[in-house]
């Protein structure tokens, strides 16, 4: 069982689990009148958090039971570790706009849906799937010592001739964005040993002091941004919670994204309409159009009426293919035998 402790400093709220250890436990809370007026300032934010909190708890506490928790439309995926920490952020928008979500995790809110996908009546990994409606924040870290013992410091790591490899991204917790502010992201801490799984592995997660950074998946165009924090993050620490005051932010590039298009944008997230494509002539955005023969920008021109490269309507009747004649009694097609009969 946990208990959370608020307490308050000039710089922001923190709160820190207290283990129950048989015996009840008073959370002693010390406010100087500046920190109270901070209280006051911010006591909108604290009725907001009161269900962030329980969520908090309830995920430690159900940690070894959970295991992986997996994003299918980011491939984001997390282990449980014991040694947790978090990042509490007050609003978190994209382009401007607030962020979609409900603010939950795999499996415990609106944002995802469960699929029996073997058909075996038990609840696999992977088998919570994004509604796709819903943004996604993610928590990551770089860095592995090729010397498994010093992965606890990259200091130590290099000073003592190792390398500490930043190629690989790992995700160290992920959250779906909550729109009512407060999005709660969790951070796992390094734990176990090498040999305790496969990636994402326990070993490799944060270490004390060390700060994460954030991602966030904008549903609304797919791409994932940089998500830069409204106030510094703080490094790693045991069983607490940071406020992330103000508002994070991310934005798009907007242009075109369709790589077919021939004013294709590469560094375009997020597609606002423009793409254009060259026309029969090669000229992007052009309008030359190829025509029912087969010709670009020919107009039909060569459809006389008879239909494409034939000729046209021919003869005294003006058929097509048509070879009649006018004959001595003036008569289309006649064949000159008595033109008084003929006429």
């Amino acid at each position: 069982m946990l208990l959370v402790e608020f307490y308050f400093t000039p710089v922001g709220r923190r709160t820190r689990f207290l283990k129950l250890k048989g015996i009840k436990m008073k959370a002693e809370i010390e406010r100087t009148e500046k920190q109270t007026k901070y209280n006051n300032e911010n006591n909108k934010l604290l009725r907001r958090g009161n269900m962030k909190y329980f969520s908090i708890i309830l995920t430690v506490m159900v940690a070894a039971l959970i295991g992986r928790s997996s994003e299918d439309l980011t491939g984001w995926e997390f282990d449980q570790s014991t040694q947790q920490s978090f990042y509490l952020l007050e609003d978190v928008a994209i382009d401007g706009f607030t962020v979609e979500g409900d603010g939950t995790g795999s499996g415990d809110g609106t944002c995802d849906y469960y699929s029996d996908d073997n058909s075996n009546g038990v609840v696999d990994q992977g088998e919570w799937h994004s509604t796709g409606e819903c943004d996604v924040i993610g928590a990551f870290r770089v860095g592995v010592c090729s010397n498994p013992a010093y992965q606890g410091s990259q200091l130590l790591c290099e000073s003592l001739g190792e390398d500490w490899n930043t190629d690989e991204e790992i995700c160290i917790g992920w959250r779906y964005a909550d729109a009512s502010g407060n999005t709660t992201v969790p951070l796992m801490g390094k734990e176990g040993s090498e040999e305790n799984g496969e990636y994402p592995n326990t070993f490799y997660y944060a270490n004390p002091g060390e700060s994460a950074y954030l991602k966030i998946y904008d549903a609304s165009n797919g791409s994932i941004l940089d998500l830069t924090p409204g106030s510094e993050l703080p490094g790693w620490e045991l069983n607490s919670i940071f406020t992330i005051a103000g508002t994070s932010t991310a934005g798009n590039a907007f242009g075109c994204t369709d790589s077919d298009a021939c004013n294709h944008n590469a560094d375009a997230t997020a597609d606002d309409g423009s793409c254009l494509f060259n026309d029969c002539a090669g000229e992007c955005g052009g309008s030359a159009e190829v025509d029912d023969c087969g010709v670009c920008n020919g107009g039909n021109a060569d459809d006389l009426g008879c239909g494409c490269f034939q000729p046209g309507p021919s003869g005294c009747d003006n058929a097509c293919g048509s070879n009649l004649a006018i004959d001595e009694c003036g008569v289309c097609g006649g064949s000159d035998y008595n033109c008084e009969d003929a006429g």
